[in-house]
């Protein structure tokens, strides 16, 4: 069995075809089926200083490009955050990632109604209250005409191609951009290995 690891190789130890072996309850990858949805009735969820601009380093840890931000602390009240929308307490952002794949039919870590997605971004919030509980958002990527939404991170991602390779990265501009088309999920506060 693989040891605390996961990969994408197919006839690996810690590809896809092991994955259901770690057998939680919340387990990654889901399937979010329409069918089984049912509306929210909560207040809605706030996104605060998701307008400021930030600084952070990319990270490559061999799966991904992961987005960490520095905070100064004469800055912490501009940390963007979540609130409300049914949690149980304030979460800050403190780092986003993304999972894609070769072909645009794959990627995403999640499927809605049994489709994957070209992309998507996961933005992970920690608890204000208790760092130990995280708040994750999942947004869809689909194909468009317009690329520029992202276009610095993605220009700094092609950069990271060595696992352990960090990057310094400036003027980390809001993620939640409303030139992109995203459906978003909020999952579960969880750890995931």
């Amino acid at each position: 069995m693989c040891p605390m690891n996961w990969d994408y190789n197919e006839e690996g130890e810690c590809g896809p075809k092991y994955w259901p072996n770690a057998n939680g309850r919340n387990q990654s990858p889901i399937n979010l089926d329409l069918c089984l949805m049912k509306y929210n009735t909560v207040e809605p969820l706030k996104f605060v200083n998701y307008d400021v601009k930030l600084t952070g380093e990319i990270f490559n840890n061999g799966h991904s490009g992961n987005i960490f931000l520095q905070v100064k602390p004469h800055f912490e009240n501009d940390v963007p955050e979540i609130r409300d929308g049914g949690l149980d307490q304030s979460y800050r952002l403190v780092q986003y990632h993304f999972h894609w794949g070769l072909h645009d039919n794959e990627g995403s870590e999640h499927t809605l109604a049994g489709l994957h997605y070209p992309a998507e971004l996961h933005i992970v919030h920690e608890g204000v209250t208790n760092p130990n509980k995280l708040a994750v958002i999942g947004v869809f990527f689909v194909l468009g005409v317009d690329d520029k939404p992202l276009l610095q991170e993605c220009t700094v991602l092609n950069k990271l191609i060595e696992p352990g390779f960090l990057f310094k990265f400036i003027a980390l501009h809001c993620l939640l951009m409303s030139s992109v088309r995203k459906e978003s999920i909020l999952h579960s506060k969880r750890r995931m290995l």
